[in-house]
């Protein structure tokens, strides 16, 4: 009995960890305390609804959860500490960051920044030459010391005030405590750094489905449907247009190998949108009689990564319920 009470409660943290984002790298002791804590509320919530033989006192589940809550905030301590993982102390909201651009630059730098919707303490300006001008925190030879008297998070370079040969140097002098982005246009070309500065970058522009939590939103999502149309699929199978292809995408799905809504693996390369599963669904009404132009499907694509919601998969899903058989 003891055995499976445990296992319940266990699931119920582990599963409100993941949802409030503590597996998500960079790990962050704030959303892990953050899941533990909700995880608890739950589990106190649920404990009336358990049966008789199930339950014991609540005071071994409230020292269980604040014994599970300190190991997990040690453990990734330590783990930092040996730099066997990358930790936000207080959350991604308590970043400091510092932008290298020329004075002209900074502005276009910090604007990006602000439509990337990142909630970052932006500290200043750092001059890219090797002269300090006014009202810059330093010149770009002395930012490995000012990084660490500051203790920088985050350190974004822009493109057009020094060349990337000089954004590369800086990197591998500043290492390994910071972050690092490029912008370079109108996106934000960023690394979440291990072991080695400037090894591994990534489009982070200010699309909303490449965010974690979105991803994470979708895939619960592509789960929920999955399983319900599984459930009612003697019911419902013989609505769809291409029967025979409903069972195997739900499946796919289930696995993970497809998506319910979203574009062609193209689009990814071609308009730099954030990458996704095969697709089953356009993210736009398919017209059944009527082929939707390729221009169009390119700008409603970007538009949906863009603006995305799971509230959007769900009118989709239930409007193009009909071409469930089949794949984009």
């Amino acid at each position: 009995t003891i055995a499976k009470t445990v296992m319940t409660f266990v699931l119920i943290w582990i599963s409100s960890l993941f949802l409030n984002g503590a597996y998500d790298k960079p790990f962050s002791v704030f959303k892990a305390a953050r899941g533990m804590a909700l995880g608890s509320i739950v589990v106190l919530a649920s404990y009336a609804l358990l049966p008789f033989d199930w339950r014991y006192s609540r005071a071994v589940v409230l020292i269980s959860a604040l014994f599970g809550m300190i190991a997990i905030l040690l453990a990734r301590w330590v783990l930092a500490r040996f730099s066997l993982i990358k930790l936000v102390p207080r959350g991604k909201i308590d970043y400091a960051a510092a932008i290298v651009a020329s004075k002209g630059a900074y502005p276009a730098t910090k604007a990006q920044l602000k439509n990337a919707q990142y909630n970052m303490e932006i500290l200043g300006r750092v001059t890219p030459s090797a002269i300090q001008e006014e009202g810059s925190l330093c010149a770009l030879p002395d930012l490995p010391s000012i990084q660490k008297l500051y203790e920088i998070n985050e350190i974004i370079y822009n493109s057009r005030s020094l060349t990337y040969a000089a954004i590369l140097q800086s990197m591998q002098d500043c290492a390994p405590a910071p972050f690092y982005k490029i912008h370079v246009g109108n996106a934000l070309v960023g690394s979440n750094l291990q072991k080695h500065p400037a090894e591994e970058f990534r489009l982070n522009s200010s699309y909303t489905l490449d965010s974690k939590s979105s991803r994470r939103n979708k895939r619960i999502f592509d789960l929920l449907a999955g399983l319900l149309l599984l459930l009612l699929y003697p019911f419902i199978y013989k609505r769809v247009r291409h029967p025979k292809g409903l069972l195997p995408n739900l499946w796919q799905v289930l696995k993970g190998k497809k998506t319910w809504i979203g574009y062609p693996e193209a689009y990814c390369k071609s308009r730099q949108l954030p990458k996704l599963k095969p697709a089953v669904s356009w993210p736009f009404p398919v017209l059944e009689n009527e082929e939707t132009k390729e221009v169009h499907r390119l700008q409603i694509a970007e538009i949906y990564a863009t603006n995305y919601s799971v509230m959007d998969d769900l009118r989709l899903l239930w409007i193009n319920f009909k071409f469930l058989g089949e794949n984009v």
